[in-house]
């Protein structure tokens, strides 16, 4: 994929940092000093200028751009961003959103995806607060369902038993899933009915959200 990413803060440089070994990337950054760091660190095209400027994004090749990425400091900067890249017909326009009130206008600006990073950062502290025995690893959908990794205790119940017997419990969620299983060397099983809950291993759990509370406690609840 060609991605193009406007704004390389915190946010910005990791994606870019992620993404280059498996994509085409280019950034858009206004410090021409961040330009010069990350292109010695990362090897990425940096184009020095911004991103809400037509021409920068004529330079950048959006016109081929698969995604484009807002992550500027400034909503008014990423609603521009996100406009001129639908404009240029890009498929996949995502923004950071900093400001809960503008997210009308990146919905009529076009946004394919909406990041709010405070609530997510909320989100996982409570969720780190209430369920310690699980991690949060991220959202399905539009947040229908959630991917956990629930840690399995010593002595927990489940220890021994199969997926099929797991599943078929009474008191597991009929619309939860176990999508693999971890175990204490870290080696990840896709598993089948017949594979069985070892000590000490995780469980990736697919779950709607309010299905996660009862969840967890069936998996970590002990003998």
């Amino acid at each position: 994929m060609y991605v193009v990413i406007g704004g390389t803060g915190s946010t910005g440089g990791r994606l870019a940092g992620v993404l280059s070994d498996r994509h085409d990337v280019v950034a858009i950054e206004t410090d021409e000093r961040r330009c010069e760091q990350l292109y010695a660190e990362l090897g990425i095209l940096v184009i020095h200028g911004s991103a809400t400027d037509i021409r920068v994004l004529e330079e950048a090749g959006i016109e081929r751009a698969d995604v484009a990425c807002a992550l500027m400091r400034d909503d008014a900067d990423n609603l521009a961003f996100l406009l001129l890249a639908h404009r240029f017909g890009v498929k996949a326009r995502i923004a950071r959103m900093r400001d809960t009130r503008y997210r009308e206008a990146y919905e009529l600006a076009g946004a394919t995806d909406i990041l709010n990073t405070a609530d997510m950062f909320m989100r996982e502290i409570v969720f780190s607060i209430e369920r310690p025995e699980a991690r949060r690893i991220t959202e399905l959908g539009a947040g229908e369902a959630e991917l956990l990794a629930v840690q399995i205790p010593e002595g927990a119940a489940i220890e021994g038993r199969t997926v099929q017997q797991l599943t078929q419990s009474s008191g597991f969620p009929e619309t939860c899933v176990i999508a693999g299983i971890i175990d204490s060397e870290r080696r990840l099983t896709i598993p089948r009915g017949a594979a069985e809950i070892q000590p000490r291993s995780e469980l990736l759990v697919v779950a709607r959200p309010e299905d996660v509370p009862g969840v967890v406690a069936f998996l970590t609840r002990r003998k």
